[in-house]
């Protein structure tokens, strides 16, 4: 299996059974649903992944909307499914990435907690295009993010899936959590994520 994952992903054997890549430790909830999802992979052409279309429509998109899982970035509209079914969402959310840059309330770019949400803004020649994903570890400038909608480093022979990408720290323009969370002491031990040769993720591997 680590084999066939590596592949994808780029884990170094570091990361293989390592019990704190995926134990909660009591720290943000939301997080172990967003791990639940893990692989689940868009489907190009006119069929649908269900799973993606429930995402959908947790930001308020019915199948009408959608013509292609491949043309219709879903990165919002998973972090719109992973929060509506935690204990802590908050506020309205939209399928449009940017506008979670005035949702919940600011968390440190220096150091955001544990399953923040980082929001990135593409720039101003990309027509509006942003992205999201949960904050799962944070190594110097390289800030691990387990999102929907990623290709893990790699577009080659891949589709959009729920994984985790790797992103430059200066990419990121704001970090959010839900308005209702007070951080712990534990939302501040990371995911012991660590790759060999992963890339870091662009606008083209997030569309």
């Amino acid at each position: 299996m680590f084999n066939k994952l590596s592949a994808i992903f780029r884990f170094n054997t570091e990361c293989v059974n390592n019990p704190n890549t995926y134990d909660s430790k009591e720290r943000a909830s939301w997080i172990a649903i967003a791990y639940g999802e893990l692989w689940t992979e868009e489907i190009v052409g006119s069929n649908h992944n269900p799973r993606v279309l429930e995402y959908h429509a947790s930001a308020g998109l019915t199948q009408s909307h959608i013509t292609d899982d491949g043309d219709w970035p879903w990165c919002s509209s998973f972090a719109c499914w992973v929060f509506k079914n935690s204990k802590e969402y908050t506020g309205k959310i939209t399928a449009k990435a940017t506008n979670w840059q005035n949702w919940g309330k600011e968390d440190s770019k220096e150091k955001p907690m544990y399953g923040a949400l980082a929001v990135i803004d593409w720039g101003e020649n990309d027509n509006g295009k942003g992205h999201v994903g949960f904050v799962v570890n944070v190594d110097g400038n390289s800030v691990y993010l387990l999102g929907g909608n990623q290709t893990g480093g790699d577009k080659k022979n891949t589709k959009g899936k729920v994984c985790i990408g790797k992103y430059d720290k200066s990419v990121i323009d704001y970090f959010r959590i839900p308005t209702n969370y007070e951080p712990k002491e534990n939302d501040y031990i990371y995911d012991d994520i660590k790759t060999t040769s992963q890339g870091f993720e662009s606008l083209s591997t997030t569309r």
